[in-house]
Order: structure tokens, then C-alpha cells, then sequence
């Protein structure tokens, strides 16, 4: 219990700015499966959406998705990604290679849905 509480165990302290975060710094909300591609995408109210690879474990690209958490991540066909916010937003990234052939990366489609920050409100009776 005290190990969980040391702030420590919270923030990351990372040197190399070039490497891909792969702690959430906040809770894990969604996750979606390609099992095409063997891809694992993360969603987080960390506002972040990370991009793991089944076979090796290995978090291959973390994504600044959105203005607010992330709620939702629906893996399509096609290598497209879905993403829904609490900001009101629904956006499509589209998967693509880099030049050289080798890195994974995901690039903004389509922004599809903008609306008004959703509030939760109690029904009166």
C-alpha cells in the first residue's frame, strides 16, 4: 500500500524526448484489438491513445488524440482507428509507414463528429 502511494510511482522522468512514452499517466478507459495486424490500441483519460504490438509486448507509437480523455477505440478494417472524447469529438486516424519502411504511425484522417462537451444531468421526476 505505501509503494502505491510514493509520487515516484506516478511520474516519469525521461531524458530522451525522441522515445515513445509508454506509461498512461492516468486511467486506462478502452481498449480495441486488430487482430489482423496484431495491434493492441490503448484509449486514456490521459487524453493519450497507445499503440502496442501483441507479439513482442512492445508499445510502438503513443498518439496525442484529444482535447480531453479518451473514451473510446474502435480498430477497423484497413488500418483506420476510431476515437471518441469527452471533448466532444469522434476522429478517424489512418495507419501509414514511414519513408524508410519500417515505423508504424498514425496520422488524423478525419475529424468526424464536433459537438458540445457532454454534462451528465439528473432527470427530474
Amino acid at each position: 500500500m505505501k509503494c502505491s502511494i510514493n509520487p515516484k510511482n506516478y511520474i516519469e522522468v525521461r531524458r530522451n524526448w525522441n522515445t515513445v512514452k509508454v506509461k498512461h499517466f492516468d486511467a486506462v478507459s478502452t481498449l480495441s484489438l486488430d487482430k489482423k495486424e496484431g495491434l493492441l490500441y490503448f484509449g486514456s483519460w490521459d487524453k493519450t491513445v497507445k499503440v502496442w504490438r501483441v507479439a513482442d509486448f512492445k508499445c510502438l507509437e503513443s498518439i496525442n488524440a484529444h482535447d480531453d480523455a479518451v473514451n473510446a477505440v474502435v480498430a477497423m478494417f484497413g488500418g483506420c482507428v476510431l476515437t471518441r472524447s469527452a471533448d466532444g469529438t469522434v476522429k478517424m486516424w489512418r495507419r501509414v509507414i514511414d519513408e524508410k519502411g519500417k515505423k508504424l504511425k498514425h496520422v488524423l484522417d478525419w475529424v468526424l463528429l464536433k459537438q458540445e462537451k457532454m454534462q451528465w444531468r439528473a432527470r427530474k421526476k
